[in-house]
């Protein structure tokens, strides 16, 4: 009986997985197809986190940057920013912070922008060096950078 419980729950698992990467690669097309500024491929990854757990959430996370890098090898180096998104939603999903909306939503938003932020940021400086590279932000990034700051790294931190 508790063997056929185990394999119950690791194919709810499993199939939690799939489905997160898929919310993922899909909602990260949408916003490379779209031009839209921003990152939506963690999305997958938090629900991951909020209904699974820790490690589901980490291969959602970790996988779809597996994945996205066989067309964008630079990919490949973000799969951090995913991994620790996972970890801080798996902590928030713990203690109940993203169970109901409320004010208190803010404060786990907030640290996955300054994780996907400053992290790709730095990232991105340590690829591309000073300039403002090729990924989707780099619009908003080049504005910022013409209109606000005069160095390429705050412009692409204050775009992350």
């Amino acid at each position: 009986m508790a063997a056929l419980k185990k394999q119950q729950n690791d194919l709810k698992a499993f199939l939690l997985v799939l489905i997160g990467l898929g919310i993922n690669l899909v909602c990260g097309w949408i916003a490379s197809a779209t031009q839209i500024p921003f990152y939506f491929d963690c999305i997958g990854t938090i629900l991951a986190a909020m209904i699974g757990g820790f490690l589901p959430a980490v291969i959602v996370g970790f996988t779809t940057n597996l994945i996205s890098s066989i067309s964008d090898t630079t990919n490949m180096y973000y799969g951090v920013v995913n991994v620790l998104i996972a970890i801080c939603a798996a902590a928030f999903a713990q203690k109940g912070t993203l169970r109901k909306l409320s004010w208190k939503f803010i404060v786990p938003i907030l640290y996955f922008t300054v994780i996907g932020g400053c992290l790709g940021s730095i990232i991105s400086w340590g690829l591309f060096g000073d300039t403002l590279g090729s990924e989707l932000p780099s619009s908003l990034a080049n504005r910022i950078y013409a209109n606000v700051v005069d160095d390429a790294f705050f412009a692409q931190l204050y775009a992350g």
